[in-house]
């Protein structure tokens, strides 16, 4: 509002500035449709603008087998530069050229003159199946042509375009991933690497993990394999049972799971420089490759690469002598080793292996010093190992209970493993014991043939006469007789008759025997007596009475040492007749 001598004319002053408005939007827009330089209008023959190479732009083409493709990029800037493309196929053979054309010729020019004649300089060309820059160095203004064929059926190939002196910065400063593989307990692996020097802020990382070979493209793999993107606290991945996609939350660690495709997948972990493999396989060639991704030109490089044979030897748990050691096993990804000094000389060492629920391979190795000459000098052997011997002793297959003698000194390692991973489920735990004193051994001594016999010709409708070897040793050792009838649960078929779990402890009932869920209810008899081996008894029978007619039972029979532990013998399961009259 404008005011002139007391009165208002805002009105006429209005409308002459929205005039003079709309004359400069009419000008900016004839500005707009003329061109201010001819080299703007440039069009490089090729009609496609899908077809137009970026500056500082990775962008990924398709190649048919045998079909020529061709990708421009025009140049408009008049002082000199550099101007270099990076070719990196991702998987086959591709040839490639890499072409200049003036802007004369140019505007003459289309896309398939261009493939068969016409005035063009050839600034480069190749077939390699391996990453490659063309550079010019003095750019100069006109059209640049990058030709590519596929020589090995379909394929694609990332191409890198940039007017940075030297060509792309990745490639100019050699750098060093520091690329770590360190095998760790659990079947694990950890992976660590060192941040990127050039635009570190901006990078990101993606590592690749094949069971067949290093990839020197991360398009290559992506076709090989599926992508995990992961941007958590803590990367833990299954890199062995990627079915299914599942994400556990246990404080600040989080678990991912997917299926691997055909022996191999991309993980991207972001800006993170670690990362967590689980459920390694023994003895299984892992390849890693590792990619750096600029996240502004998405330009990816080959930050580093390794492999290795996962054979991950965890470290001894060393026994006391007269103390048991209580292992799971499938927390230590079924093995475990344990180690037990015994240089003085002695009589006898003693070792047992007490398991429950399944069956474990025992190993045990020594290790024995060498005597040191008058002139050793210690100095002179910086490697304690020279000083020492390996014997690898005998490897056998435990079920239940077995106990081992040695009588060498030396330092004992006894390697406790699952033969496969169904034995491995059946294991609920692991017993070592060891000492070189024979009266702080706890266990009774049993005999070699442990099974428990039915006298078939003496069995009844409410009775079952059963006989056993006693252990032994003239002493005097408690053997208990539990019956359990047979509904839900077969005791003797689960355990494969050998059962040496929870016999130590103690039920509401003060029964010894059977699993402690099932202590509290369905035992139908139970009977203790102590006795003494005597050398003309062979046999020990007993009679279990008071059961019903056509019932299934499992019996157990079990030794106690005086102020010592338990041992079980073998199951044993029994019917009973189902009549009485027959």
């Amino acid at each position: 509002m404008v005011v002139f001598d007391g009165r208002v004319r805002g009105k006429p002053l209005l409308f002459v500035l929205i005039l003079k408005f709309i004359l400069i939007l009419a000008q900016e827009d004839q500005y707009r449709r003329e061109p201010i330089d001819g080299r703007h209008q440039l069009k490089c023959g090729l009609e496609d603008s899908e077809k137009a190479l970026k500056a500082n732009k990775q962008m990924t083409i398709h190649l048919s087998e045998k079909e020529i493709t061709v990708y421009h990029f025009e140049n408009v800037q008049t002082h000199e530069h550099t101007l270099s493309v990076t070719i990196i196929p991702c998987s086959s053979r591709i040839k490639w050229s890499f072409l200049y054309q003036s802007d004369s010729e140019s505007e003459r020019s289309n896309e398939t003159q261009l493939t068969v004649n016409g005035h063009k300089e050839n600034i480069g060309e190749g077939e390699d199946n391996e990453m490659r820059t063309v550079t010019a160095t003095r750019a100069r203004t006109g059209c640049y042509f990058l030709v590519l064929t596929s020589l090995e059926g379909y394929s694609k190939v990332n191409v890198y375009l940039t007017m940075d002196n030297g060509g792309p910065f990745e490639l100019t400063i050699p750098q060093n991933a520091n690329l770590l593989l360190m095998p760790q307990r659990k079947q694990r692996l950890k992976i660590t690497w060192d941040r990127s020097l050039i635009n570190p802020h901006n990078t990101s990382y993606c590592i690749v993990v094949s069971r067949k070979k290093e990839f020197l493209a991360l398009c290559g793999a992506e076709d090989e394999g599926s992508v995990l993107n992961y941007f958590g606290d803590n990367a833990w991945v299954n890199i062995n049972n990627l079915k299914k996609v599942a994400v556990k939350k246990t404080g600040n660690s989080t678990g991912i799971e997917k299926r691997m495709a055909k022996n191999t997948v991309i993980i991207c972990v972001g800006k993170k420089l670690h990362l967590t493999l689980t459920k390694m396989k023994k003895n299984e060639t892992y390849h890693f490759s590792l990619f750096a991704i600029n996240n502004k030109t998405n330009f990816t490089t080959l930050y580093g690469k390794s492999y290795i044979e996962y054979n991950y030897k965890p470290k001894p748990i060393a026994l006391k002598d007269g103390k048991r050691r209580v292992i799971d096993l499938k927390k230590h990804s079924g093995e475990v080793y344990f180690k037990f000094k015994a240089y003085k000389k002695v009589r006898e060492i003693n070792f047992y292996v007490l398991v429950c629920g399944g069956a474990v391979q025992a190993e045990f190795t020594r290790r024995d010093r060498k005597e040191k000459s008058p002139g050793w000098n210690a100095t002179k052997l910086s490697n304690k190992a020279n000083l020492r011997t390996s014997t690898k002793l005998n490897a056998t297959r435990v079920y239940g209970y077995q106990r081992f003698s040695f009588t060498n000194p030396g330092d004992y390692i006894l390697k406790v493993s699952a033969p496969d991973t169904d034995e491995r489920n059946r294991v609920e735990y692991v017993e070592v014991f060891a000492t070189k004193h024979p009266l702080r051994y706890p266990l009774p001594a049993i005999p070699k043939e442990l099974r428990i016999y039915e006298y078939r010709s003496r069995r009844r409708c409410d009775s079952i006469t059963i006989g056993w070897i006693p252990e032994p040793d003239n002493t005097v050792n408690k053997y208990c007789v539990t019956v359990r009838e047979n509904k839900r649960v077969d005791l003797a078929d689960k355990y494969r008759a050998s059962y040496q779990c929870h016999l130590d402890s103690r039920n509401s009932k003060g029964f010894s025997s059977f699993p402690p869920k099932y202590a509290k209810k369905n035992y139908v008899y139970r009977k203790c007596k102590e006795q003494q081996t005597k050398k003309r008894i062979s046999v020990t029978n007993h009679t279990i009475t008071k059961l019903k007619p056509g019932k299934s039972y499992t019996i157990q029979v079990t030794v106690e040492k005086k102020n010592g532990r338990t041992l079980s013998y073998e199951l044993l399961k029994a019917v009973t007749k189902h009549s009485c009259y027959v």
